[in-house]
């Protein structure tokens, strides 16, 4: 329970601030910090919060964030084709088109996906040009699931932010 919460704590401020954004720049509080204002409108309903991995700790946090993000979209993407997802989430079977959904992603796999064989990275080369512009990544997930070298490089070239626990 007390890493989901943490992942909520990583999650909502990011969520609440796309809306903020949004809000003020439909109501004409223009930003100079923000030239590029229409990669950042985000109303409610068009943000997407992708949950990775919706195990224990994957679906308890998509139940939270549900409840305190109201409006936004949620999606999963889990490599097990049998996960129970509620209805009112989206069930991705790919993951690169969940990514490309996406303006947050919380990563809540564990890093022994396939036992008794190496996990390939969450977050890498290859998955950073799906990734959107200004996106926020969450990771509290155990285990090499992220490139830090490709992390660097979505932070430089694309403005994305993250909240990494371990």
């Amino acid at each position: 329970d007390s890493v989901s919460e943490l992942n909520c704590d990583f999650t909502v401020p990011h969520v609440r601030n796309l809306q903020a954004m949004t809000l003020a720049f439909a109501s004409g509080q223009e930003n100079d910090k923000y030239p590029n204002k229409n990669n950042l409108i985000h109303p409610p309903e068009s943000i997407h919060i992708l949950i990775v991995g919706h195990g224990n700790i994957g679906s308890l946090t998509g139940r939270k964030l549900r409840d305190r993000c109201k409006g936004v979209n949620i999606g999963v993407y889990d490599p097990d084709p049998v996960v129970l997802v509620p209805k009112d989430f989206r069930h991705f079977s790919e993951y690169e088109e969940a990514l490309r959904s996406a303006n947050v992603i919380v990563i809540c796999t564990s890093g022994d996906r396939v036992p008794g064989e190496p996990n390939p990275p969450l977050i890498d080369a290859h998955h950073k040009q799906h990734i959107k512009d200004n996106c926020h990544i969450v990771n509290c997930a155990r285990g090499n699931l992220i490139n830090p070298s490709a992390l660097l490089e979505l932070a430089e070239k694309q403005n994305v932010t993250f909240s990494l626990d371990v």
